[in-house]
């Protein structure tokens, strides 16, 4: 019996050690996200280290920690210089981080920093996208919001960028700009592959040149887009602001699906299991056909345990303070005091407070998701709507569903007060795929349709007034110009007839004379052109004939497919480039 129960026991740990799962609630889950390009800066000014290692290697960085945050959103990446390279939009993140990893200045073929290549190579792959996914889902109402993000040190050698910003702002795209560096305008210094100095970055007259940040342009730049300037100073990185940016974008919701929550099932094999061990080692192990001797204690001295009585309850022992960690109950575990202040400043009714204890909670814990949906409550009870939106969208992120199903519960409302009721719908869809049966989110998800039916109407209307008021308008303005035309041909006719009668009293007789015969004779020069077979050149004829692929590019391209992705994208970089060099190489 004691073998039987512990290998009981120990089957039901390996069991549980598989960590096997159940199908669970159901909820809503996206599929697709915004589309995103990141265009980083590979230009030489970007080796200066007045930012720690370098602009470069610390760009590299806080851009993969912001794509380990991305969650179904496409990722493509250009990196540039005075030329660019690609790589199309993708959601495998760690392949998309390996196209940069070992990128360096050196590897690009044209030096300098063209802004207008970089946003129009980013445009091209977002508009790729676009007409990929057209094609795939024409019937598809709402799109992906497209995004790119741009960090550079700012100097545009080129003077192109603003014009591809315009061209950016008509598709649509939005525009985030990271400006890396400092005020101080460091020299570039230069190291060989040990990492042994080796000189600085000059101009042509060997002048060491020192690199700035040209913040005004980048600024200009999202404007113009209807995005944001960010500057990653030395000391503080933009990343955080510009996730909290990222998230309060449009996500497509046309992929959303319906799948299952899996539920954790491993706890239900390890109190069984705990049972048969514990019970294996209270078994009293005997050999048959001894015969059992009794002595009775020493006269002196405490009374003994039985032999292998003392290990059977060290065992037991051992079990039993394990049990609490195996069942995943902790007995140290205890709640923030931050938290429970903040829980009781909250209930009575003093939420600056709150929310000044949750913050000093989210210092501690910053990614424990039941302290963003508290400091989330906080701020919805300040009436500061968008931010409390921010924080139950992190809180959703949640692995129990109850709290998920409270925190989309409460974005919904949030997005309510905003009047963004399409967006409240949303969400009380998803408290109820996670909660069936929540009468509140019902009655709520009622109310947003009933909001959204009266826009819907108050829309029309207003679009009915406006076709009226416009037609009203058109008409008004063609009565205005019929009028003008009708005086001013009235004029003309005036004009004429007085040029008229001036040149005639002025002209005299015999030249009168002459003009039918100079008729003649311009008629008569015609049909001579006309019997050469002259004709008038159209404008078609003077386009130029499009220019026939070249044989050698087309080889290369066929002989770089069968490399890595960086490498297509160096040789097809130096086949655009090919002896163009720019008036700054930095």
């Amino acid at each position: 019996w004691r073998a039987v129960l512990t290998v009981a026991g120990v089957g039901l740990l390996v069991v549980a050690l598989a960590q096997p799962q159940m199908q669970g609630k159901p909820r809503l889950s996206d599929m697709r996200g915004l589309d995103l390009v990141v265009a980083l800066d590979f230009s030489k000014s970007m080796l200066a280290r007045d930012v720690y290692p370098s602009r470069l290697d610390r760009a590299k960085a806080e851009l993969n920690r912001l794509i380990d945050t991305l969650n179904g959103d496409r990722l493509g990446l250009v990196a540039f210089a005075g030329e660019t390279l690609s790589y199309p939009l993708t959601v495998d993140y760690e392949a998309a981080k390996l196209f940069w990893r070992d990128l360096t200045p050196d590897d690009m073929p044209v030096g300098g920093t063209d802004l207008g290549r970089a946003i129009g190579a980013s445009v091209d792959l977002l508009k790729n996208a676009r007409q990929a996914e057209v094609a795939q889902r024409p019937n598809a109402k709402r799109r992906p919001a497209q995004v790119m993000l741009l960090l550079t040190d700012g100097e545009d050698t080129e003077g192109r960028g603003v014009e591809a910003a315009k061209e950016a702002a008509k598709a649509g795209i939005k525009i985030f700009t990271l400006g890396i560096g400092s005020n101080e305008r460091p020299f570039v210094q230069t190291f060989d592959e040990d990492g042994k100095p080796t000189g600085m970055i000059s101009d042509e007259t060997g002048k060491p040149v020192r690199v700035g940040l040209d913040a005004p342009a980048l600024r200009q730049i999202a404007a113009l887009t209807g995005g944001d300037y960010l500057a990653l100073d030395p000391h503080h990185f933009g990343v955080d602001r510009l996730e909290q940016d990222l998230a309060s974008l449009e996500r497509t919701q046309e992929a959303s699906r319906l799948d299952y929550e899996p539920i954790d099932i491993a706890r239900f094999f390890l109190i069984p299991a705990f049972l048969f061990l514990l019970g294996g080692a209270f078994v009293r192990e005997r050999k048959s056909g001894a015969k059992i001797v009794r002595q009775a204690p020493p006269a002196s001295g405490p009374a003994r345990l039985p032999a292998g009585s003392s290990s059977r309850a060290a065992a037991a022992l051992v079990l039993l303070a394990f049990f609490p960690f195996v069942t995943g109950f902790d007995l140290f575990l205890r709640r923030d005091p931050n938290i429970e202040k903040g829980n009781q400043a909250l209930n009575a009714g003093k939420a600056d407070d709150a929310l000044k204890a949750y913050d000093r909670a989210a210092q501690a814990r910053p990614d424990d998701p039941t302290v963003r949906f508290d400091r989330g409550a906080a701020l919805y009870a300040l009436k500061r709507y968008p931010e409390a939106q921010k924080e139950f969208q992190r809180a959703a992120e949640a692995h129990d569903s109850k709290l998920r199903a409270d925190a989309y519960y409460n974005m919904g409302n949030a997005q309510y007060q905003q009047k963004r009721f399409k967006d409240a719908l949303e969400a009380y869809k998803r408290a109820l795929g996670l909660r069936p049966e929540d009468r509140r989110a019902k009655w709520n998800l009622e109310l947003a349709l009933r909001q959204i039916a009266q826009q819907k109407q108050q829309q029309k209307q207003k679009q009915q007034q406006s076709k009226n008021d416009q037609k009203k308008q058109d008409q008004k303005q063609q009565n205005q110009q019929d009028q003008n035309q009708q005086n001013q041909q009235q004029q003309a006719d005036q004009q004429q007839k007085k040029d008229q009668q001036q040149k005639q009293d002025q002209e005299p007789p015999d030249q009168k004379k002459q003009d039918p015969q100079q008729e003649q004779a311009q008629a008569d020069q015609k049909d001579q052109k006309d019997q050469k077979g002259e004709k008038p050149k159209s404008a078609s004829a003077e386009k130029e004939p499009a220019r026939d692929i070249d044989k050698q590019d087309a080889e290369a391209v066929l002989d770089a497919l069968e490399r890595v992705e960086p490498t297509v994208q160096k040789d097809l970089a130096r086949r655009r480039a090919g002896d163009r060099r720019p008036a700054k190489d930095w």
